[in-house]
């Protein structure tokens, strides 16, 4: 089991959320925060269940992801070079009581996949 996915299902994600919603001066990146961390959510929710759970799941959603790797390697650059800068700009700007929890999650998250993206991009040349 991958218990990671369910921590941004139920940690992570709405922490994305919540960092949205008291955005009030930005009503883009407030919308751009809070779809964020519902994607993450769903996205996380699908992998588990792809990845982790029945295989009559597995042949249902498996359309969305890579079968062995998760997720793409164009995600990952995704995360890397947008979606984590901007949640750093939010952290920055906009800091709240469950700041030191998303400051965790932006470098967390952006070393994890930075971290699988060249470990799969070596393997890839071999």
């Amino acid at each position: 089991m991958n218990n990671t996915r369910l921590i941004d299902v139920f940690i992570t994600g709405p922490i994305q959320i919540y960092m949205g919603s008291i955005i009030h001066d930005n009503p883009p990146l407030r919308l751009l925060m809070v779809f964020i961390g519902v994607m993450t959510i769903l996205y996380n929710l699908h992998n588990y269940l792809l990845l982790d759970v029945k295989q009559i799941i597995r042949n249902y959603f498996g359309w969305f992801t890579h079968r062995t790797q998760g997720k793409q390697q164009l995600h990952r650059l995704y995360n890397i070079f947008i979606m984590y800068p901007v949640f750093y700009y939010v952290y920055q700007r906009y800091p709240t009581q469950i700041s030191t929890l998303f400051l965790l999650n932006i470098v967390i998250g952006f070393i994890y996949n930075l971290f699988n993206f060249i470990y799969i991009m070596c393997q890839l040349k071999y």
